[in-house]
Order: C-alpha cells, then sequence, then structure tokens
C-alpha cells in the first residue's frame, strides 16, 4: 500500500486548482472561437487541454512504470497458468494473500473483492465464507473448507509458504512466493445440481443448511424439488461474458451456475430466449428441456447499447455536419 507525505497532500490540493485553471483555459479558448468565428480553433485546445491534463497535471499519480515493478514474475503464478484446466475456474488467497486486484492484474479470476460497487447479491452469498474481520472493506476468506468456496468454482488458493492445507486440498506448489493449494471438490461454474430449495425469506440460513451445493442449490419459483441428471454437460466456449454450453438431457433439467447474475444476462437456448432463474439469491439458473441443445449465456448490458446508439448518432451528426458545411462552401464558389 502506497505511503503519502505531506508533500504529497499538500500537491493533491493545488492539483485540483490547476485542473480548474485548465479548464478556464479551454473554455475562454471555447468564448473567443465563438467570437471571431473560428470555430476550427477548438479541437486543437481540446487536444491541448487534454495532454496538459494526462501528462503535466496527473503527472503523479499517472506515473509511467514499467509493468515489471507492479507485476513481477511469480512462479507461484505460472504453476496457476501451468495448472489451468480447459474450463473457466477461480481462485482466491487465505488471509492477505494476494490481493482481488493483484490477481486480476495476473490474468486470474478472484472470488474476493473491495470494490464498494459490488453487487449487493453476491456481497450476502459471499458473507457465508468470508472472515468476520473485513479490516480496510477488504473480504478476505481464512477457512478454505467451506461449501460456498467450492460452489464459487474455486480451484485453486494461494497461501503462505508452509501452510497446510485443509481436507480435500493439497499442496501442488511450494516455494518462497508461497504455497498453491489444488481444490479436490471444486465445483464447475455450470451443472445440474441434484435438488432444488424454493427460496424464502431466511435465504441465508437456507444457504447455510446446505453443506454441499452438488446435492442442493436455493432456487426462486423451481418447478420440481427433484432435478434430473444431464448425460452430457460441457463448456464448448468459455470466455469473459459469454459461454457456450452443450447439453444432452434425457428430460427436463435445471442448470445451476456460480455466474453472478446482474442486468445485461441472457442466456438462449438453440437461439431462443430463456428465462433465467436466480440461484443461492444472487447467480444464473435456467431450465433446459430434454434432448440435445446449445446454449448461450452472455453479458451484453443496457449501458453498451445506449453507447452504440450515442456512437452512432454523433457520427451522422458529424457526417450531417461536414456535408453541411461542404454544400456551403460549393454554393458560395
Amino acid at each position: 500500500m502506497p505511503i503519502h507525505s505531506s508533500s504529497d497532500n499538500a500537491r493533491a490540493c493545488i492539483l485540483p486548482s490547476k485542473g480548474i485553471i485548465a479548464l478556464t483555459g479551454f473554455w475562454l479558448v471555447v468564448v473567443y472561437a465563438r467570437r471571431v468565428s473560428r470555430m476550427h480553433l477548438v479541437a486543437p485546445a481540446a487536444v491541448v487541454a487534454i495532454t496538459i491534463e494526462l501528462f503535466v497535471i496527473n503527472v503523479p499519480f499517472n506515473a509511467l512504470v514499467d509493468q515489471r515493478l507492479y507485476r513481477p514474475d511469480l512462479p507461484i503464478i505460472d504453476a496457476i497458468h501451468e495448472r489451468s484446466p480447459g474450463e473457466p475456474f477461480r481462485i482466491t488467497g487465505t488471509g492477505w494473500v494476494l490481493m482481488p486486484q493483484t490477481s486480476a492484474d495476473y490474468g486470474v479470476e478472484d472470488i474476493r473483492g473491495s470494490d464498494p460497487m459490488a453487487s449487493a447479491s453476491y456481497m450476502n452469498f459471499f458473507r457465508l465464507i468470508e472472515a468476520e474481520d473485513d479490516s480496510f472493506g477488504v473480504k478476505r476468506i481464512e477457512d478454505l473448507a467451506q461449501p460456498g468456496v467450492d460452489f464459487l468454482n474455486v480451484r485453486m488458493a494461494l497461501a503462505e509458504p508452509g501452510a497446510i492445507p485443509p481436507p480435500g486440498w493439497r499442496v501442488v506448489y511450494e516455494g518462497a512466493d508461497g504455497t498453491l493449494l489444488e481444490n479436490g471438490f471444486s465445483m464447475r461454474r455450470f451443472y445440474a445440481p441434484e435438488r432444488l430449495m424454493p427460496a424464502d425469506d431466511a435465504l441465508h440460513d437456507q444457504l447455510r443448511s446446505i453443506d454441499d451445493f452438488r446435492s442442493a442449490v436455493v432456487v426462486d419459483e423451481p418447478e420440481s424439488m427433484h432435478n434430473v441428471q444431464p448425460e452430457s454437460l460441457a463448456i464448448t466456449e468459455p470466455r469473459s461474458g459469454k459461454f457456450r454450453l452443450r447439453i444432452n438431457a434425457p428430460d427436463r433439467t435445471f442448470i445451476a451456475s456460480s455466474q453472478p447474475h446482474s442486468p445485461g444476462w441472457t442466456v438462449r437456448i438453440d437461439g431462443d430466449p430463456a428465462r433465467i432463474h436466480t440461484v443461492n439469491g444472487a447467480f444464473i439458473g435456467f431450465y433446459v428441456p430434454a434432448g440435445q441443445h446449445e446454449i448461450e449465456v452472455k453479458y451484453v448490458p443496457m449501458s453498451f447499447w445506449i453507447s452504440a446508439v450515442v456512437a452512432v448518432l454523433a457520427l451522422l451528426g458529424g457526417v450531417g455536419v461536414a456535408r453541411g458545411r461542404t454544400g456551403r462552401a460549393l454554393r458560395a464558389s
């Protein structure tokens, strides 16, 4: 964690005033350009203002640093990638080992987080496994031998050197940079549970009562308690924000997952939209009819469509303005 001196704090107080001065200067250019009918000056002024902000005003906070200084090569990270399965998986760290933001730097998916914008439903589920002391707002894990850890598709965990693996885990790497543990009970990202429990008001107590999420999950409005097991289920395309599944089910079956559900996620079965059910209060689930099917689980939030529409409108507007100016110039000539 970076340590800031008093001079750093003083600089931080001065920087906003510099930003205000730069912004004021830009708007003075805009006003001047309008008065002298030289609006072509606005675009270069904007480029200059942005350049000053990034490379002069904010340089103490956006210093260019060699990648190896904040993401050094670690044998334990190499061991994770070497043992990566073909399907998506997650990792975690015990205690203060490997913070979640660092996990993202190394290209691995962590189950922990410290972002205050995190999904409330996911964090409610995470309460099942988190350490009681959430110092600095960081959600930590001390006990790996919990059903919730298995459910969250945690295949590997990083621990301190010399750590002893809990039941179901084994040491697959040990060095000066830590101990890498592999979970023998890790669950797949998408699977068919044996039993479905209808959600009630005491959801947290329901989840606490389940000692293996393979045997049971809590679902909103399940069609029945018993669930049919598919003959085969494979993830054929594991990508960030998009999964393709292939399933062969002897009868209608329910597929649960540990993929957090939020607005923007869609499920299509053979190209047709399917209803998403909430699993364990926070995750994606859906019914699949009997037979062989191709399933697409995809995340395209509304913000994507809004930004796309704005971009198209801006492009059309820019083309219209350019054509209008060209037409006026031709008429004038």
